[in-house]
């Protein structure tokens, strides 16, 4: 696709090299075939990843704060680590859909496609000196995790942004399968209390494989391709709720 994603918490890898702006390292991924050396961390925030050349898979890295909430609890992922998805035919990764939520909450978005939820608690989101970053994680089925993640760039408060990076994520053990794009429009609400997005269709990436770290920060061994997310989308839209909001100066 075409983030560099994103999918920088850590020093620049040796086969890329380091982006003024971290924020910008968290770009979503070309959609093209990577090569199949090992990658390893940027030190740019997500995002999103993708190959950095022909060779090599970038690996994202997200913001401090963001990096941190995107890990649920044991608990909830012990308990969810027993769901499995519905045998309707139809194919998605085994992550999908992930158990419904504990609690309702505040929010209204809704993702529809091979990993089809919705969501409606707080979601972690945070300010840089040109950024927003939209953070929303939780347990999927059997143990993995599902992840939604925005970077709205060139950020100067509340209001409608054209061109955020946004990618709807499942990390299941040692693989990742992401939909994404840079083509998004969000709105920032007023005191930055949530992230509203329209109807926007998210194109399946490569399947990411050999994978280990967390998803906004992860290394892995390259891409496959001819799997089963080749020529599928995400559909996502709603609002996004944002808890407490924090900052960084990434």
């Amino acid at each position: 696709m075409r983030w560099a994603i994103p999918l920088a918490i850590v020093g620049c890898v040796a086969v890329a090299a380091c982006e003024s702006d971290p924020a910008r390292a968290i770009k979503i991924a070309d959609n093209k075939p990577a090569g199949e050396g090992r990658t390893s961390a940027s030190p740019a925030t997500p995002a999103p990843a993708g190959a950095s050349s022909p060779e090599a898979a970038v690996a994202p890295a997200g913001p401090p704060a963001a990096a941190a909430a995107a890990q649920p609890d044991a608990k909830l992922r012990a308990a969810a680590a027993a769901a499995a998805p519905p045998g309707d035919g139809k194919w998605r990764p085994q992550g999908c859909p992930p158990p419904s939520e504990r609690a309702g909450g505040p929010g209204e978005f809704k993702a529809a496609g091979p990993c089809a939820f919705e969501h409606h608690a707080v979601v972690s989101c945070e300010t840089a000196p040109d950024d927003f970053f939209v953070t929303m994680s939780r347990p999927g089925a059997r143990g993995s995790l599902v992840m939604a993640y925005i970077n709205v760039e060139k950020y100067k408060g509340p209001g409608t942004y054209d061109g955020a990076q946004m990618f709807v994520g499942v990390q299941d053990k040692t693989s990742i399968f992401r939909w994404s794009s840079d083509e998004v429009t969000v709105t920032v609400g007023p005191d930055q209390k949530f992230a509203q997005l329209n109807e926007t269709k998210l194109p399946s990436e490569p399947m990411l494989i050999d994978c280990s770290g967390p998803m906004l920060n992860y290394q892995c061994g390259g891409r496959k391709q001819d799997s089963p997310i080749e020529n599928t989308e995400e559909i996502v839209s709603g609002t996004l709720m944002c808890g407490k909001i924090g900052t960084s100066d990434k």
